[in-house]
């Protein structure tokens, strides 16, 4: 079961992040957002995925966790838990710290950018690195963030080499659930993710198929309620 999810997870669960979480509002106040979503591996519930986002002082500090559980009969086959701090400035990753259990396997990653902002220190499991320029992550709340050539993988801390296509206007289907949005493609050298973005720019799911051909899905929780919440209204 592992070997079925490891591909999609690494970069699934990254922080969660929109391009308006870089800026205060216009009245100068700061701000806060919350995302949730919940996770599928074909049409089985699996877990959630959470995320808060606050904004102070030109800061942003996005802290995300995520749950999987999979059983079949109720025997567990697999367990994952991550927790992600990532703070940004002037649309630059500052500062990440992760810590996952990958079924038993422990993942961590450390990293910050100097003072001087020329260089970005990495520490993982694997070892240390270090990156130059603006480094960015697994972002999917902002399609610009994702046309970087290269994302830093929030759980191994691979980075990694990335490309985003978009796809126009398509459904976005799951169940009963659809409505019409902006789609993308995510490529790495490992695997492909398609997005989904309303007009607004709101992420509201992705979909990976992993090794093993299940499919695994993300759907936005606030994108279910307001859907139900108009059918009740017609």
């Amino acid at each position: 079961m592992k070997r079925l999810l490891a591909t999609a997870v690494l970069a699934i669960c990254m922080a969660i992040l929109m391009r308006s979480a870089f800026a205060y509002s216009e009245s100068g106040q700061a701000t806060s957002k919350e995302l949730a979503f919940t996770v599928y591996l074909d049409d089985k519930t699996i877990g959630t995925h959470r995320v808060s986002i606050s904004n102070s002082n030109g800061k942003s500090e996005v802290i995300t966790e995520a749950t999987f559980k999979y059983s079949i009969l109720l025997v567990p086959l697999y367990s994952y838990h991550l927790m992600t701090t990532e703070m940004w400035r002037d649309g630059c990753l500052t500062r990440m710290t992760s810590r996952t259990d990958d079924n038993g396997d422990d993942y961590f990653v450390d990293a910050r950018r100097s003072d001087d902002n020329a260089r970005f220190f990495l520490n993982t499991q694997d070892g240390s690195a270090e990156i130059s320029g603006c480094v960015y992550s697994f972002a999917y709340w902002d399609v610009e963030l994702l046309k970087a050539d290269r994302l830093l993988n929030g759980q191994t801390g691979q980075y990694e080499t990335t490309s985003l296509t978009p796809l126009g206007k398509q459904p976005f289907t799951f169940g009963a659930i659809s409505t019409l949005a902006n789609k993308f493609s995510l490529k790495t050298e490992r695997f492909e993710i398609e997005l989904w973005y309303s007009n607004e720019g709101e992420w509201l799911g992705l979909q990976s198929t992993t090794e093993s051909g299940g499919i695994l899905r993300y759907v936005s929780t606030h994108l279910v309620d307001r859907l139900h919440t108009g059918e009740k209204k017609s």
